[in-house]
């Protein structure tokens, strides 16, 4: 009988062990390396790269990127300008540190993560327009040219909600942001005129600053590792 209970206790010890072994082995790994792509801002004059250091309910994070020249003006709107100017002209490159917080899971295998962010933003850009003409609007049928170097400065700070569905060691991030931007437009101003020409003036310069409430929508694709 003692022979009977020795082997149901080893056998029992010996599944205790397989099991935990087994749980340990299916367990879902917990990726905390996040590297992406931005893919709608690749073709809105910007293209950068995410990464995210992602514990347990906290995402630190950083996007970097490069602003390039288009030949339309609707992509100005990424500076803070809809009218029409150098913006589309200028390159430069911007900077959005992210704090995020992810809400606690029931199911810590589902594959989707929600989340709430805070978003630093700065934004630099540079158009010397002595090169390239930048057009100045007063009426629907009559046009300033100006020659001048353009400076652009953005900062401020966005809120964001989205969320990560991981695929084994691939990602999507889908994100909304809402929040405030301050622009900084600074020109120095060499020359004047009408149509095609520009006249050499007495140069000057001239700042213009406008606060705007920023939007942002973004689709990140990456991996994990």
């Amino acid at each position: 009988m003692k022979k009977l209970y020795l082997i149901i206790l080893l056998f029992g010890f010996s599944s205790l062990i397989y099991s935990q072994k087994s749980d340990s082995i299916t367990k879902k790994k917990e990726y905390k390396n996040y590297l992406s792509v931005d893919i709608p801002a690749c073709f809105f004059q910007q293209v950068g790269l995410t990464y995210e250091y992602k514990t347990k309910y906290f995402g630190y994070g950083i996007t970097a990127g490069y602003i390039y020249k288009v030949k339309h003006s609707g992509t100005s709107i990424l500076l803070g300008d809809w009218g029409p100017g150098t913006l589309t002209s200028s390159t430069g490159f911007f900077l959005f540190p992210q704090f995020n917080y992810y809400f606690p899971k029931k199911n810590q295998d589902k594959p989707t993560s929600f989340y709430v962010g805070l978003k630093p933003l700065f934004k630099y850009a540079f158009c010397d327009s002595n090169t390239v003409t930048s057009w100045t609007r007063y009426h629907a049928d009559e046009f300033t040219v100006k020659r001048q170097r353009d400076n652009y400065y953005a900062y401020g700070i966005m809120t964001t909600f989205g969320f990560k569905c991981v695929i084994k060691h691939f990602f999507f991030d889908m994100y909304f942001s809402v929040g405030y931007r301050h622009n900084i437009h600074k020109d120095y101003i060499v020359g004047e005129g009408n149509r095609n020409h520009a006249y050499p003036c007495t140069p000057y310069y001239s700042t213009t600053l406008r606060d705007i409430v920023a939007l942002q929508f973004g689709i990140n694709i990456g991996g994990v590792f």
